[in-house]
């Protein structure tokens, strides 16, 4: 891969990033709100508290995902990028176009995927 391709990944991986940051900030922020309209019926309290709940869960999985691209960064940064951590294999662009932060070939993944 050469490096007008590595450094068009890094510029995505890195718009990603701040776009997910965003997001999560935002969810975090909608989370703290939920139930500050002084709303006192018991079934509004659940529906507040399961509301709550699936925004800081998007919230970690976001977080998870920024950890992910935060991976693939660094192998950029140390010169693996675009190896498949597993097999040392190509990941291959088509699957990089789709998911950048992908540390494995698709032979790999679906390999990982079966073993779950």
């Amino acid at each position: 891969m050469g490096i007008k391709e590595i450094e068009r990944f890094r510029q995505l991986l890195h718009n990603r990033r701040e776009e997910i940051l965003g997001a999560s900030k935002h969810n975090l922020e909608a989370a703290q709100e939920f139930g500050r309209d002084g709303v006192t019926d018991i079934a509004d309290e659940g529906s507040i508290a399961y509301n709550r709940m699936v925004l800081v869960s998007l919230s970690e999985t976001e977080k998870k995902h920024v950890v992910e691209i935060d991976e693939a960064l660094f192998r950029i940064k140390n010169g693996t990028f675009g190896t498949c951590q597993s097999c040392g294999e190509p990941v291959g662009e088509k699957r990089l176009s789709v998911k950048p932060e992908a540390p494995l070939c698709i032979k790999c993944q679906n390999g990982a995927e079966g073993k779950r």
